[in-house]
C-alpha cells in the first residue's frame, strides 16, 4: 500500500546524531518512509506524513473487493452523506469506504495521542496529509529536501528544459515537447493541488524539472527516448541542505548532464547542495539513469548500502 516502511536508525549513527531529536534534519521520533510515504517537517517543525492517494486507493479497494474490513460509521445524517458522497461522485457506501481507509492509514501512522489530536491546528505534533498523484509512487515526482521544502516536478519545467536544450528544430525536439505539453495538459491539475496541500500545510514547494518521462502509462513513468531519460526526484535527503541524486556524472548525454546542471542550479538557489551518486555503477558498463528508468525509481525506497565517495561528500 505505501511501497515500503523503513526506520532510520542506522542513518542516525552516520550522522552523529542522537536519534530521536526532533530538530535534526531527516530523523524523527517516529521515521518512516516509502514509494507512497514520505515523512516531512513543515516550515513550523511539525512532523507531516505525506501519503499519496494510490495508498487511499489501495485500502478502498482491499475493503470493496478484498478481505472485508469494518466500516467507520459517520456521524452526519443520510442527506449530508448523500451530499459529500455526490461531490465526489460516489455511492454514500463507496464514500464511507473511501473515508475509512483514509482513517484507517491515520490510525497506522500516527500515535493514539496524536491520531485523537488531528486536525487541530493549534496541535504542534504529528498529522497526516494526502496528495493526489500521477506516477504509482509520489517519490517519482516530489522530493522533501529538508527544513519545510518539497521539490515538485513541473511539466512546464520539463517543457521550458526540452525548448532551452535544442535550438534548431529536430524529430527529438518534436517528439520530448510534445509529450511533455500532453503530460502538462493531462496531469497540471493534479500538481497544481499537489502543490496547493503541501503550501496549505506548511511546506515551501519548489518546482522544477526532475524526470523525464514521454508518458505515463497507468502510473508508470514510460520514456520512449531512454537516452534523454533522467529522475533526480527520487533522491535521498538524509543531511541538512544536502540531497543524493541519482546522476553519473561521467556521463556522454549532453541532455541529461545540461538537466543536472539546471536542477542544480534551481536547487543551490534555494541554500541546497546535490551530491551525484552512481558513478561508481560505471565499473560494471552501467548507467543509473537506465536503472533509474527500469525500476522506475528504486534509488530512494530500495537503497541499502551507500558508497563510500558519497558518504564522505555528505559530511
Amino acid at each position: 500500500m505505501l511501497g515500503g516502511v523503513r526506520n532510520s536508525n542506522v542513518i542516525a549513527g552516520l550522522c552523529g546524531a542522537d536519534f530521536g531529536a526532533p530538530t535534526f534534519f531527516g530523523v524523527h521520533n517516529e521515521p518512516v518512509a516509502g514509494g507512497n510515504i514520505i515523512t516531512a517537517r513543515n516550515n513550523k517543525d511539525r512532523l507531516k506524513f505525506i501519503v499519496g492517494e494510490i495508498g487511499v486507493f489501495s485500502v478502498w479497494y482491499n475493503d470493496s473487493f478484498g478481505a472485508q474490513m469494518p466500516i467507520k460509521e459517520q456521524s452526519v445524517g443520510p442527506k449530508k452523506l448523500q451530499s459529500r458522497a455526490a461531490k465526489y461522485n460516489y455511492s454514500p457506501e463507496q464514500y464511507l469506504l473511501w473515508k475509512n481507509a483514509k482513517y484507517r492509514i491515520r490510525e497506522l501512522l500516527l500515535t493514539p495521542e496524536a491520531f485523537k489530536q488531528e486536525g487541530d491546528e493549534e496541535t504542534p505534533d504529528k498529522s497526516v496529509l494526502f496528495v493526489p498523484q500521477w506516477a504509482y509512487h509520489i517519490d517519482l515526482q516530489m522530493l522533501y529536501v529538508g527544513k519545510g521544502r518539497v521539490v515538485l516536478h513541473s511539466f512546464k519545467k520539463q517543457r521550458e528544459l526540452i525548448e532551452s536544450f535544442f535550438f534548431k528544430p529536430s524529430a527529438d525536439r518534436t517528439l520530448l515537447r510534445d509529450s511533455a505539453i500532453a503530460l502538462e495538459q493531462k496531469y497540471g491539475e493534479i500538481n497544481r493541488k499537489a502543490k496547493e496541500t503541501l503550501e496549505k500545510h506548511g511546506f515551501e514547494v519548489i518546482e522544477v524539472a526532475g524526470v523525464l518521462p514521454t508518458g505515463v502509462d497507468d502510473g508508470h513513468v514510460k520514456c520512449t527516448k531512454p537516452n534523454y531519460y533522467f529522475c533526480f526526484m527520487n533522491g535521498i535527503a538524509l543531511f541538512p541542505d544536502k540531497v543524493l541524486v541519482p546522476h553519473h556524472l561521467e556521463t556522454e548525454r549532453e541532455f541529461v548532464s545540461f538537466a543536472y546542471e539546471l536542477f542544480m542550479d534551481e536547487l543551490r538557489s534555494v541554500g541546497i547542495e546535490t551530491v551525484p551518486i552512481g558513478n561508481h555503477l560505471k565499473a560494471a558498463g552501467k548507467f543509473v539513469t537506465d536503472f533509474m528508468l527500469r525500476e522506475e525509481g528504486g534509488l530512494r525506497c530500495k537503497t541499502t548500502t551507500l558508497p563510500r565517495e558519497s558518504l564522505a561528500a555528505l559530511r
